[in-house]
């Protein structure tokens, strides 16, 4: 079975920091900083679930304080695919009103 790419923040990967961030109130700030620090390295851009498992796991959690790192990542991003979760992320975490 093929495992599937891992990026680390302080020693976990961006399933456990989603993890942290889903059951773990008294983690939260810590597990938003290591996502946001996880989706700011350009290197997981093109590795899908890092990118995505860590959006995501943000925006499940509407955790609001990403929103500056993601709006600095909609701006910086080239690829329209990442884009597009970008956009769709902010919009779950702060929907227009």
């Amino acid at each position: 079975m093929a495992r599937l790419p891992r990026a680390y923040y302080d020693g976990k990967d961006q399933f456990e920091w989603a993890s942290v961030l889903a059951r773990q109130a008294q983690n939260r700030q810590e597990a938003i900083t290591a996502l946001c620090e996880i989706l700011k390295d350009k290197s997981n851009h093109k590795k899908g679930s890092i990118f995505r498992i860590s959006l995501f796991a943000l925006a499940d959690a509407k955790a609001s304080e990403a929103l500056p790192t993601l709006v600095e990542l909609l701006n910086e991003l080239d690829d329209p695919v990442c884009k597009a979760d970008v956009k769709h992320a902010i919009e779950i975490i702060e929907p227009k009103k």
